[in-house]
């Protein structure tokens, strides 16, 4: 099996019981080892009182393309730190692109 088919075979199995990212509207566009790319299309329901997509929803968004990529290699991990800084608002009807890239991988 080559890398990025155990990849796409671990993001197949947590995307199974991700019920929280499907939940959002979610779907992972890539998959390879150590990389992941998900999108989402800004609907009314991720709108706050600004009109303007929640900080939330889009840190959901980056949040879980950090977790299928760093759990490409079917070894299961989770954060342990995370930070965003919101550069732009998402408004209805946008679609919203998350690409995660490993840049460290220790023990």
């Amino acid at each position: 099996m080559t890398p990025k088919e155990r990849a796409e075979k671990s993001a197949a199995a947590m995307w199974a019981e991700d019920h929280a990212s499907k939940w959002a509207g979610m779907e992972i566009t890539h998959m390879d080892e150590g990389e992941a790319a998900l999108e989402l299309t800004i609907a009314q329901h991720h709108c706050n009182g600004h009109g303007i997509c929640h900080g939330g929803v889009t840190f959901m968004l980056a949040d879980s393309a950090f977790a299928f990529a760093c759990n490409s290699r079917n070894q299961a991990t989770v954060a342990q730190h995370n930070v965003i800084s919101f550069t732009a608002p998402g408004r209805l009807g946008d679609r919203l692109i998350a690409k995660a890239r490993e840049i460290s991988l220790t023990g």
